[in-house]
């Protein structure tokens, strides 16, 4: 566990005020079967997190749901306008943007 300071400079910022953040390490075995469940475990960690008013820090593996997202991330519509409203054309994207922002 560690303290988290306030986040000002984050537009999908996970600390909106100083909370504690729960830091674990998982070990899976790194067949489709494995991915599978540590997909279903993070969604329960997620709505876990999500049900006492927490959120969960964005890590590189999308295992959220797309509703999970929103719930932990209300400011996150306006961050996809304004990625719309700057990149029009779409011309940058990644998994993250694929899954959540369309």
């Amino acid at each position: 566990m560690r303290n988290v300071h306030q986040d000002n400079d984050s537009f999908l910022r996970y600390a909106d005020g100083e909370v504690f953040g729960l830091v674990m390490l998982f070990h899976q075995q790194r067949t489709q079967e494995g991915e599978a469940k540590m997909e279903v475990m993070t969604q329960k960690l997620i709505e876990a997190a999500l049900a006492v008013g927490g959120r969960y820090y964005l890590p590189y593996r999308l295992h959220a749901t797309p509703e999970q997202f929103r719930r932990a991330y209300p400011q996150s519509a306006k961050f996809f306008a304004l990625k719309r409203k700057y990149d029009p054309n779409g011309i940058f994207q990644n998994y993250f943007y694929q899954k959540y922002g369309i």
